[in-house]
């Protein structure tokens, strides 16, 4: 393997590694922005419970802003189930990714090393080569 291949395949990992890094903290971003969605959602649900009791000791026109009340709260509801399942797909892809970048980083360090072991061979050979170079001249 030439030292141009590993490094290619280095500034490769490394590369994938920087995406990784920015889809996580991409992840990070979302599942904040969806936690406060959440707790919003929660606030605004809670805010609902009481117009509707309060709404219910009015005339018939009231009942059907009751009804609609009903229907946003529902669609609430089904966005904080969507929310929730979310944020766990987000954790689990967060998850999945560290364990991944703990698999790079052990395959960075392997190929460091055979980096290593590739320029001491090239360096013997050059040594070899060198002394049969210096043995023809005489």
């Amino acid at each position: 393997m030439s030292s141009d291949h590993n490094q290619r395949q280095m500034d490769f990992i490394l590369e994938q590694q920087a995406k990784f890094e920015v889809a996580i903290a991409k992840l990070e971003d979302n599942l904040a922005r969806t936690a406060e969605q959440s707790r919003e959602n929660t606030a605004n649900i809670a805010k609902l419970g009481e117009i509707i009791l309060s709404v219910a000791n009015y005339n018939e026109d009231q009942d059907e802003k009751i009804a609609a009340q009903d229907r946003q709260i529902a669609a609430h509801d089904r966005q904080i189930a969507a929310n929730e399942k979310q944020i766990a797909a987000n954790e689990r892809g967060i998850a999945a990714l560290i364990e991944h970048s703990l698999g790079l980083d052990v395959r960075i360090a392997e190929l460091i090393e055979h980096g290593k072991e590739a320029d001491e061979r090239i360096t013997d050979l050059a040594k070899a080569v060198q002394r049969c170079y210096e043995g023809n001249g005489k």
